[in-house]
């Protein structure tokens, strides 16, 4: 009995996502909404004033995709 509730903790904490294709090494990978990509962006300067924006750099649903 003791060794089965062992067993159960131990499979319960080892649980994580398993995303599409691991998000192609683009993004990182969320349990919610289920197993899904949270795709990488890049930051961009607009002019001399340090004006920027985050841009998305990867799309799809393995972030497999160059935007």
């Amino acid at each position: 009995m003791m060794k089965q509730a062992i067993l159960a903790l131990a499979l319960a904490g080892s649980a994580q996502a398993m995303c599409p294709n691991q998000c192609s090494g683009h993004g990182v990978c969320k349990a919610n909404p289920k197993d899904s990509c949270a795709c990488y962006s890049r930051r961009e300067t607009y002019d001399e004033f340090g004006t920027y924006a985050d841009v998305v750099a990867w799309t799809g649903a393995d972030c497999s995709l160059r935007e």
